[in-house]
């Protein structure tokens, strides 16, 4: 009787253990709904540089996190720095390897780039000299105008990013760049 008890207490624990089990590996996780988000806030770079930065943060899934911004590489830290201005997907990893991504964009500061202390000496050195800008007899404005110069803004980035602009002259990737940054934050009189 001692011998069938024993064999009987150990069947019905086996059994517990068995259910156990099964309860805890038949309620899986759904990612899609219990899985993590992530947002960030963008912090601008000045013209040229690498100076942006990402701060993340993640809601929801299951804790800790790890965050990447190529999708690769992942770290714990919510900070990503030494950014340039782009586009970022940011990718959340949650402990149960559940993922999301979002987007940010880190712009240009504006007036990163000044017209008086950048952008006319390229002007003066490279488009306003001789017959530089003379089409068909006439030229087409006075580049050593400012008034000119923020009217011909968009045309003068488009023209110094393609390099057909200035004719007979190279400006080099730096001074494209400051061009296309003083454009982009509004040709300002700076």
């Amino acid at each position: 009787m001692k011998n069938l008890t024993s064999t009987l207490a150990g069947a019905a624990l086996v059994c517990f253990l068995s259910i156990s089990c099964e309860k805890e590996n038949s309620d899986p996780i759904n990612c899609a709904t219990d899985g993590p988000t992530v947002a960030a806030t963008a912090s601008n770079a000045s013209c040229g540089n690498d100076d942006g930065s990402l701060q993340v943060t993640g809601t929801g899934g299951k804790s800790p996190y790890q965050y990447s911004i190529d999708g690769t590489t992942f770290q714990a830290g919510t900070n990503f720095a030494s950014l340039g201005a782009g586009n970022y997907t940011i990718t959340i990893k949650d402990a149960n390897n559940c993922t999301s991504t979002a987007t940010a964009t880190i712009d240009v500061t504006a007036g990163s780039v000044g017209y008086e202390a950048t952008v006319k000496n390229i002007i003066a050195t490279n488009c306003s000299i001789g017959t530089c800008h003379v089409s068909g007899g006439q030229a087409p404005g006075d580049f050593s105008q400012l008034s000119v110069v923020q009217n011909k803004a968009a045309q003068i980035k488009t023209r110094t990013g393609n390099r057909s602009m200035p004719v007979g002259r190279t400006l080099t990737e730096e001074q494209i760049q400051q061009i296309a940054c003083w454009v982009d934050s509004g040709a300002p009189a700076n």
